[in-house]
């Protein structure tokens, strides 16, 4: 989200702690405790800047944080030079006893944020420091209380159209995959029903839900509406007449959700357990043939970074090997050397990053620390500007030349 302002460049760059990186500007997103610098910073058009946390933070919250810190991005209240002009809806999020503690915002065209009330009966844009909590907590908690089904979608606009119905229904605020642990916990002994969105990231949704409410509730079934186009939602499945009873009936016909077979991976020992949208991956619902896997990475490698000739097979290659890595008994590392500054590898990096099971990208890492968080997450471990700390790091060195075979590569 951009838009010109006075602020310069480097007061944002001041603002956020940012470095850079090869080609670009990474910062700490001031939303979050970022350790790893996810906030990119670059120049636009017209002396626009543009940031992006690849956390997921909104930008509307970002720039709430940036203009406490005398560095704005933007100065509208809805963010962007009135590119979304328009509020059409304000969904309340309440807790147990009905108090309003934040709201989203939707805009026209399609575009959200969150507020939260301020000090003196008004908002403020940003949502740091409320707490998370499910839509329609009350509805949601008398329901589970009576022994009825409640229902888990995707957007404000689906529960609200569900409740027309009669029907009780919850979802997070932000959309498909910001489902946490916290919102899990208001489901304590409840039957739920999942319906995702027709899309890849409805359907990693309702994984996400399913993995993170599994335990806490008394049963999970996953329902996938038939009929929809691609994208559709149970909003779209209702307005092309679906009914409550209908729904109801395709619920007893819904099987229930078990967790995948393969153990989980160890706890972390910290208490700030890691997540990440794309960790949580389910198989897909039909064989996916290798060579056209391979040819897509290597196609989406080739869209973003001007790699040297089979540079982009090779790491196509390494990305899906990633993937495999506990059906082969060698592993090879990847590494990436640039020639000259701003030539793309942060770029590369992070497309590795999005692409790999596990997936973090450090800018630095210790070698005790690398003990503790290979033993803890089994990561795929991404580290940038490696070459600058490893040669004076004999714990680094240690691993890195431990080999590339499992019964070698151990420690103690």
């Amino acid at each position: 989200m951009t838009t010109r302002t006075d602020v310069s460049f480097e007061a944002v760059i001041k603002a956020v702690d940012g470095k850079c990186n090869g080609n670009h500007w990474m910062g700490r997103c001031p939303c979050h405790d970022d350790e790893t610098r996810s906030l990119s910073i670059s120049r636009g058009k017209k002396q626009a800047i543009i940031v992006k946390c690849h956390a997921g933070c909104n930008s509307i919250d970002i720039n709430a944080e940036l203009t406490k810190r005398g560095a704005p991005i933007f100065n509208s209240a809805n963010g962007g030079g009135g590119r979304h002009s328009n509020i059409v809806a304000r969904y309340e999020y309440q807790d147990e006893q009905g108090r309003v503690i934040s709201r989203a915002v939707r805009l026209a065209p399609k575009g959200f944020y969150q507020e939260s009330p301020d000090d003196n009966g008004g908002w403020r844009k940003t949502i740091k420091g409320v707490r998370v909590v499910p839509y329609h907590v009350p509805e949601l908690l008398e329901a589970i209380a009576q022994g009825r089904p409640a229902f888990i979608v995707e957007g404000e606009k689906d529960v609200d159209n569900l409740a027309r119905l009669g029907i009780t229904a919850t979802c997070n605020a932000g959309g498909a995959n910001k489902w946490k642990d916290a919102h899990a916990q208001f489901l304590k002994g409840a039957d739920v029903i999942i319906i995702p969105d027709n899309d890849p990231s409805g359907f990693d949704h309702a994984q996400l839900v399913a993995q993170l409410s599994h335990g806490i509730t008394k049963r999970i079934r996953i329902l996938e509406l038939p009929n929809l186009k691609p994208k559709g939602d149970v909003s779209n499945w209702i307005e092309g007449g679906g009914t409550a009873d209908e729904l109801w009936a395709l619920v007893e016909q819904a099987p229930e959700w078990q967790p995948p077979a393969s153990p989980p991976s160890p706890a972390p020992r910290d208490k700030k357990t890691i997540r990440r949208a794309h960790w949580h991956v389910e198989p897909w619902h039909e064989p996916v043939g290798t060579a056209e896997l391979l040819n897509s990475l290597e196609t989406t490698f080739s869209n973003y970074i001007v790699l040297p000739e089979h540079a982009a097979k090779v790491i196509a290659l390494w990305v899906l090997h990633a993937w495999t890595i506990d059906a082969v008994d060698i592993s090879p590392y990847l590494i990436i050397v640039s020639p000259t500054k701003q030539c793309g590898k942060t770029t590369l990096l992070i497309l590795i990053y999005w692409l790999t099971p596990r997936s973090v990208l450090a800018s630095n890492i210790s070698g005790p620390a690398a003990y503790r968080f290979i033993e803890d997450e089994q990561p795929t471990l991404i580290v940038d500007e490696a070459d600058s700390f490893v040669k004076d790091d004999e714990n680094m060195r240690g691993i890195l030349n431990s080999g590339h075979t499992k019964p070698a590569a151990f420690v103690i």
